[in-house]
């Protein structure tokens, strides 16, 4: 009953609001009626590119096997007129658009660029967890997810990696294992591939800056932006 009451009120509100604007062909004229859902729009938008707000296959459990042909999309819209219009707009949209750069660079070279998930460290639970979270949002930009494997050693989890020879490689484990053997790995990996997309899983605040000077190009973590982080990936690769 108080949700009930809530809608009603902020109802009546917005009824009074547009009333006073001159009912609502004044007020759609003077473009208020679109400001305010293009308002309504922008949060959603920002909820789902934070993955807030799930597209389940889209920004969510994305289907990295799935082959798409951009020859077979079309994306261009016009609309002409003296008042602006209602503009429909999917929410999934602005992550298939994303996928859909990738999916024509990978059409036009032959080959999908890939992220390789580099497990190190000594803590199972939270290099799985960071490797699944990684893998599921970097495969949101059609990128294919190679999955890494246990090593013995830091200095194996590194040869692994530079063997993969992927696009991009992600450091996957604890905030722990990132203040030491996160650093190493980033050191040893620039040095032998310095043109080499380096991310890491995760955003521990205290070594942020000693990461980035070890040589991390990237963070992806729960509170990243999905469209401007991966869109920050495809402008390194050359994808756009």
């Amino acid at each position: 009953e108080n949700i009930t009451d809530e809608m009603v009120q902020k109802a009546w509100k917005l009824f009074t609001e547009v009333e006073a604007e001159g009912g609502f062909i004044e007020s759609f004229t003077a473009g208020n009626i679109q400001a305010r859902i293009a308002e309504v729009r922008e949060k959603r938008l920002k909820l789902a590119t934070q993955r807030r707000e799930i597209f389940v296959g889209t920004n969510q459990y994305p289907n990295t096997k799935e082959q798409i042909d951009p020859d077979l999309i079309s994306t261009s819209s016009s609309i002409n007129g003296d008042i602006e219009t209602l503009k429909p707009e999917n929410g999934a949209t602005q992550f298939e658009a994303l996928r859909l750069s990738t999916d024509t660079f990978a059409k036009k070279n032959g080959s999908r660029p890939r992220a390789f998930l580099a497990l190190i460290g000594n803590t199972p639970a939270m290099r799985t967890a960071r490797a699944q979270f990684s893998g599921g949002f970097i495969g949101c930009g059609g990128f294919e997810i190679v999955d890494g494997i246990i090593t013995e050693s830091n200095d194996e989890a590194l040869q692994k990696a530079l063997d993969q020879n992927a696009e991009i490689t992600v450091i996957c484990g604890s905030d722990d294992d990132y203040a030491t053997l996160g650093i190493e790995f980033a050191k040893k990996f620039k040095k032998a591939k310095n043109d080499g997309l380096l991310v890491l899983a995760g955003y521990p605040a205290d070594a942020i800056d000693t990461l980035k000077e070890a040589g991390v190009d990237e963070f992806v973590h729960i509170r990243a932006d999905l469209i401007s982080t991966l869109t920050s990936f495809q402008q390194k690769l050359n994808i756009i």
